[in-house]
């Protein structure tokens, strides 16, 4: 049997669930298909800008048992080299530069405010094909064995790029940084007084984010250092790390919940199709430098909500000119995020002395130009305007 819905939302991860959410406020019927069943067994550490939590806000999923750290200072540096910047939230009059909080939190927050608003989820579901025609697309699934299909006006694809299915007319670029990031939690001997570190090394940045009352790091190495380290036992890991880190954050003593995964940019072009839109991870997915990604997703969720209105209830809402409008006025925003972390990556991942000079008094004039840190802390924050 074919079922109908306005719009089918294909993962229900964060991003797949804030759009849904925010999309099915104006009494336009929105189905989630997501592929997991069960409680989330992700245990990332998500860094949230402060416009993400305000996006949160909007949607009624931001409360205290998130168990939010907050990001009151961002404190930039280079290995090697001279110069500094230093990002603090009064700088822009904001309570936070971001905070960090937990996937599976995250997540949980968004699934009863899911189940609160009566949203229809559908759990287990396999998409196996997706067609589309002028008047509507059309997504087939498996479900507990059984074939099911559903059509609907409008079809996003939200699953974080996991998908094998190829939507016509968009082309997948990737980019392999040849990198891997080591992750894990430290303790140190001192607080961390919620300042966020970000230093270059000509491996690969390192950042160390306060997260409770820990640091999440994450250390990127060469595939050939990531295959050794792995090897090391915790002391050894710890004591290179603090070589590579230096002592800004204290001395490191604890470490646990580590694992790995590669680097690249992967990027949808474009990221509509007929009646089929990407978005989040799905449309790009970044280097982690910088914590761009993820709230890059949560404001194409946002935007493309926020241009349904437009359409009447019972309109086409997923016409060609909506998509239009909504690749145009996400474009800006998304050049910059690529093109922002790719260049961080390519600019400091090097012991070029000339390089390294000219790093460390980028960083050195921007301490020193306080309009100019505020403009770079708000785009982090908001990203940038269509």
């Amino acid at each position: 049997m074919t079922q109908h819905t306005d719009i089918v939302v294909i993962g229900g991860g964060p991003i797949g669930l804030a759009f849904a959410l925010a999309a099915g406020t104006d009494g336009r019927s929105v189905l989630v298909l997501e592929a997991n069943t069960g409680a989330a067994s992700d245990t990332r550490t998500l860094a949230l800008a402060q416009g993400s939590r305000l996006i949160l806000e909007r949607l009624s999923a931001w409360s205290n048992a998130l168990l939010a750290t907050e990001i009151k200072t961002i404190h930039v540096t280079q290995r090697g080299g001279f110069g500094q910047t230093v990002i603090h939230a009064s700088d822009c009059n904001t309570p936070a530069l971001g905070y960090t909080l937990s996937y599976r939190a995250l997540l949980n927050a968004l699934s009863e405010r899911a189940t609160q608003s009566e949203l229809q989820v559908c759990d287990g579901a396999q998409v196996q094909h997706i067609s589309t025609t002028k008047q509507y697309g059309a997504v087939t699934y498996l479900r507990a064995g059984t074939k099911h299909t559903i059509t609907a006006k409008l079809i996003v694809m939200a699953d974080g790029g996991r998908s094998p299915i190829q939507i016509p007319g968009i082309e997948i670029k990737t980019k392999d940084y040849g990198q891997i990031a080591l992750l894990a939690r430290v303790s140190t001997d001192r607080p961390h007084r919620n300042i966020a570190y970000e230093r270059f090394t000509p491996t690969g940045p390192i950042a160390l984010l306060p997260v409770g009352a820990e640091f999440g790091l994450v250390w990127t190495v060469s595939p050939e250092e990531a295959e050794r380290i792995a090897t090391l036992d915790d002391l050894t890991f710890l004591a290179e790390f603090q070589a590579a880190f230096g002592d800004y954050a204290g001395k490191f003593y604890g470490l646990h919940s580590r694992f790995q995964f590669s680097l690249r940019l992967r990027y949808a072009t474009p990221t509509t199709s007929e009646r089929t839109v990407l978005i989040g991870n799905a449309a790009q997915a970044l280097h982690p430098v910088a914590g761009q990604g993820f709230n890059l997703g949560l404001r194409d969720a946002e935007q493309l909500a926020q241009l349904l209105k437009t359409i009447p209830v019972g309109g086409d809402c997923g016409n060609n000119n909506l998509l239009r409008r909504y690749r145009r006025s996400r474009l800006p925003d998304t050049r910059v995020g690529i093109f922002f972390t790719d260049g961080l990556v390519r600019s400091f991942s090097n012991d070029n002395p000339l390089l390294r000079a000219g790093r460390g008094l980028g960083l050195a004039v921007l301490q020193l130009a306080p309009l100019a840190r505020k403009q770079l802390a708000e785009q982090m924050m908001f990203g940038i305007a269509s």
